[in-house]
């Protein structure tokens, strides 16, 4: 007798998929050549709050790095060290499923993700990471789940799950404009943000 149907048995692989761990000093020995023997100051390595930061190549910026309450601007695509994807913030609007949206065939701009540094509004990893990361960079971010949303389960994401992010820290408020102004437009009066992104096609 046949005991699971097939949509019974791809319910029970999706829930096995979800809960799947991988090791987070696995993942980033294998996927960045990274250890945590020794721990960095600057850099890509392993850093003693626990997290890993791989500076992608030619991506390490030259400006400021955030000290404080800085706001600061930033793309970002988070994912499960299982590759599953969890949330995303990128230059283009994107769908549930990770697609690109388009509205009359053209691809949807996304405003940058912004936020205060130390303020307690995001998961104590990012403040941690972007108190190692100058403006301009682009990185991934491994954090460990401690640091994360430890044992809580949030929608995408299981309990004790290290996470990364793939990063772009576009700018932060009082660092002097970004040189490649061509693809940075900035708007200065009562709210200093930015407005437009330009010259980038995914």
């Amino acid at each position: 007798m046949l005991l699971f149907s097939y949509g019974c048995r791809k319910d029970i692989k999706a829930i096995e998929d979800f809960y799947t761990y991988v090791d987070i000093h696995d993942y980033a020995r294998d996927s960045f050549g990274l250890s945590n023997i020794d721990t960095v100051r600057v850099g890509s390595g392993f850093y003693s709050s626990g997290i890993y930061i791989y500076f992608k190549e030619g991506k390490i910026g030259e400006g400021a790095i955030p000290t404080g309450f800085e706001k600061i601007y930033v793309y970002y695509k988070g994912t499960l060290l299982t590759g599953k994807e969890f949330s995303n913030h990128e230059m283009y609007k994107k769908d549930e499923d990770g697609n690109y949206i388009l509205e009359d065939g053209k691809l949807v701009f996304e405003m940058p993700f912004s936020f205060y540094v130390n303020s307690g509004s995001v998961i104590r990893g990012w403040d941690s990471a972007f108190a190692k990361i100058p403006r301009g960079s682009e990185a991934a971010v491994l954090i460990p789940s401690e640091l994360a949303y430890g044992d809580v389960t949030q929608s995408r994401i299981p309990p004790n799950s290290p996470l990364r992010f793939d990063i772009e820290l576009l700018w932060l408020v009082g660092d002097p404009e970004p040189e490649n102004i061509e693809n940075i437009i900035i708007k200065s009066g009562p709210n200093i943000e930015i407005s437009k992104m330009m010259g980038k096609i995914p």
